[in-house]
């Protein structure tokens, strides 16, 4: 109850707790086993994967195979392995929180988590094409293969990070989570990137009339600032003499054209994306110590609900709630940021104060200060005599109150 309060929790400030920190601990050290059983399964999985992979490149050259049957089937069998354990873990934790009438979270990990499940699987059956009298030798040298052993091996790896977000040794879990945090938060500048590109691809092939495949390496190259080419817009024609009045149209389309892309592309999209990937890291490092208390919840829940976890105890209904403790500072500043922000509006309340008080004193200077001409030779006529008058009288009020 407690681990999943914590983990699902909406004041995030509550995981900056010292208390939080320790419970986090404690869960993920009793799934320590557990934790370094699947780090293993990982890298095994990578390392079958790999030998798969120059399996079907000597397949695919009609060579002798790089691998005796004998390998062949230990490396399917491993990656049979721990796909049946990766499934039957998610059967586990879905019928434990059946048990404990919480709401499953299928996040998008947990669905990239099932597509490679099943993905192992196809593999398993493609590359026992000797044993299995349905499965073709053609199905070994399709490219769907290729894929599937690359995706499956970037999904490896990419969970491998993420088990790294645990690790407490060398300070490595807290100095990943924001890395991997950011990542994902900065999914929606992918399909901005998409549409600048869609556009400049199909503009330059429609003007140029050049192979799509050398446009669209052009226009990524052009998009990440790494280099743009002027025959992405300008074809041969237009680079020739221009001998009329055509021809200058031509080239004065082409010219803004590339002009246009260059400065949004080249320039304005790289800065900005720059920019909003700094802000989006700052953002995260500075939450560096929830994030990693939060990981190290997740594992620890998920270990407990895997131990067998799947009836509840009690037939007692607990709510839990967590709410961040009210400091007197007022709000978090421990974003950079907010920080800013909080002392700027100090300062600016400060200044106000400091005006409101100037004009009082004008205000009472211009009181005190006579108008009368007849009268103004008997009165000071500096600003500096009548202050000096105003706290000589403020003294006098004062001596008589104490008396």
């Amino acid at each position: 109850m407690v681990l999943h309060s914590l983990r699902y929790v909406r004041h995030t400030s509550v995981l900056n707790t010292t208390v939080a920190e320790a419970i986090s601990h404690q869960a993920f050290k009793r799934a320590a086993p557990m934790f370094g059983f699947e780090l293993a399964c990982e890298l095994l999985n990578i390392a079958c994967l790999i030998g798969l992979a120059g399996y079907r490149h000597r397949f695919l050259g009609g060579g002798p195979p790089a691998l005796s049957n004998n390998s062949r089937i230990a490396l399917i069998s491993c990656i049979a392995g721990t796909g049946l354990y990766k499934l039957l873990i998610e059967l586990i934790v879905y019928l434990s929180h059946r048990a404990w009438d919480w709401q499953e979270t299928w996040t998008n990990s947990k669905y990239a988590n099932i597509v490679a499940i099943v993905f192992s699987f196809m593999l398993v059956v493609v590359f026992l094409h000797e044993e299995l009298p349905f499965v073709r030798d053609e199905w070994v040298r399709q490219p769907f293969t290729a894929c599937s052993i690359a995706a499956l091996s970037i999904y490896s790896w990419a969970r491998l990070g993420a088990m790294l977000c645990c690790v407490e040794k060398w300070n490595l879990g807290k100095s990943i989570v924001p890395i991997v945090s950011s990542l994902l938060d900065s999914g929606p500048l992918v399909f901005l990137f998409g549409c600048f590109f869609g556009a400049a691809a199909t503009a330059s092939f429609a003007l140029t009339g050049r192979g799509f495949k050398d446009t669209l390496h052009w226009t990524v190259s052009m998009g990440f600032a790494v280099e743009y080419k002027k025959e992405l817009f300008f074809n041969d024609e237009s680079q020739e003499d221009i001998q009329d009045f055509r021809q200058w149209i031509n080239y004065f389309g082409d010219f803004i054209l590339y002009t246009v892309f260059g400065f949004f592309g080249w320039v304005t999209l790289n800065n900005i994306v720059l920019t909003q990937m700094t802000n989006i890291f700052e953002h995260y490092y500075s939450k560096a110590k929830e994030g990693f208390v939060s990981w190290r919840l997740w594992f620890g829940l998920r270990f407990v609900l895997v131990r067998g976890h799947l009836k509840t105890e009690t037939n007692a209904k607990y709510l839990w709630f967590c709410i961040p403790k009210e400091v007197d500072g007022g709000a978090d500043s421990s974003d950079r940021v907010s920080t800013i922000m909080l002392a700027s509006a100090k300062l600016i309340a400060k200044i106000d104060n400091i005006i409101r008080l100037m004009k009082l004193s004008e205000r009472e200077l211009k009181s005190k200060t006579p108008v009368d001409k007849q009268t103004a030779g008997s009165v000071a006529n500096t600003r500096r005599q009548v202050l000096e008058q105003i706290r000589a009288n403020r003294i006098v009020a004062h001596t008589t109150t104490a008396m």
